[in-house]
């Protein structure tokens, strides 16, 4: 079973759910990982992130540039965050929400012509994390989820 969100699972008792396999793209990354976190003992055999970001910082700066709102957007986007979910921008980094997964498969496929989020991102994931993250970089692909390049990569990991 690949799964596209962990909400699906986690509105109907999610504690009760084993996913296998989890394939999540981009935004969907930090959600999946806090929540993965929470629900530790239902956590997926392989989790496969595409094009993810390692902290929600890192997303708020590249909306406000995209949509070119100023620095108080930012601000705002993030206190909005803390607020909500009640934990700091660092423990919501992405690196730190997969740090007690260390005996699971965890995939990041991010392309290096990403023009929406740096690959960089995904290294820091990798070695910022104490899990064993493996990281695949390909070319070609931009920030598609759907890109030929991307769909090879995660029939491989899923196979």
């Amino acid at each position: 079973m690949i799964t596209k969100s962990i909400h699906f699972n986690y509105k109907f008792n999610y504690s009760r759910v084993k996913c296998q396999k989890i394939y999540i793209h981009f935004i969907g990354a930090t959600a999946t990982s806090f929540g993965v976190k929470k629900h530790i003992h239902s956590v997926p055999e392989k989790m496969i992130l595409i094009s993810p970001y390692n902290s929600i910082n890192y997303l708020a700066e590249n909306m406000a540039n995209f949509l070119k709102l100023n620095k108080k957007f930012v601000n705002e986007f993030n206190n909005k965050i803390l607020e909500e979910l009640n934990h700091s921008l660092e423990e919501l980094e992405i690196s730190k929400q997969v740090e007690n997964l260390k005996d699971h498969n965890i995939s990041i496929i991010h392309s290096i012509d990403d023009p929406i989020i740096d690959f960089s991102e995904s290294k820091k994931i990798k070695n910022n994390s104490l899990t064993n993250v493996n990281l695949e970089l390909v070319d070609g692909a931009k920030h598609s989820k759907s890109h030929p390049i991307i769909f090879n990569a995660v029939l491989k990991k899923v196979s």
